[in-house]
């Protein structure tokens, strides 16, 4: 069932948020870019999901509404990254210039689970410096300013070129995100 709802961006304006909402009592919300291979790889998902514009200010928003609408336990965002080849890279901190905020996500749980459904993880301490970290940056910021118990990680994924058979790896990742609620 999609269900649109108005989300107010810059105190000005409002910009229309479409989520898909799952079967998961809101436990999970998973985020991707639009028009990237990280919204391919959750297409079609139950779970509850925020489709990115790409736009800095918008996505920052967008994202801290979204968390600030319903107690998630996990936010799980993902980019993409375009020099990976068949495997993610789970993102333990996001940057600000000389700074850094480091995520409270079990990482290496999750990489464990990955690699438990065949797709290689590495964990990295480089999250980029554009899109995905601002979005990552905006969402660690949000959650530690507030106070809230949710836990927020970012998750690079390959291109769709990228990946040998994007079929099974798109069904190996499905089996993640399923079984993601199993980390502690």
């Amino acid at each position: 069932m999609v269900v649109r709802r108005e989300v107010p961006c810059d105190g000005n304006d409002m910009d229309i948020v479409w989520k898909i909402r799952g079967n998961m009592e809101g436990r999970i919300l998973l985020t991707a870019f639009s028009g990237t291979s990280s919204e391919m790889l959750l297409e079609g998902m139950q779970e509850d999901k925020l489709f990115l514009p790409s736009d800095m200010q918008r996505d920052e928003a967008l994202l801290t509404a979204s968390i600030a609408q319903k107690s998630y336990r996990y936010v799980i965002c993902f980019g993409q990254k375009p020099v990976l080849q068949n495997k993610v890279k789970i993102e333990r901190r996001a940057l600000r210039q000389e700074n850094a905020i480091y995520t409270e996500f079990p990482c290496d749980a999750l990489k464990q689970l990955f690699e438990k459904n065949g797709i290689t993880a590495e964990l990295s301490d480089h999250p980029g410096c554009s899109y995905c970290n601002n979005v990552y940056w905006k969402g660690l910021e949000y959650l530690y300013d507030c106070k809230c118990k949710t836990k927020i990680v970012f998750v690079h994924v390959p291109e769709k070129k990228n990946v040998y058979d994007w079929d099974e790896f798109k069904e190996r990742f499905w089996q993640v995100i399923r079984a993601i609620e199993e980390i502690e």
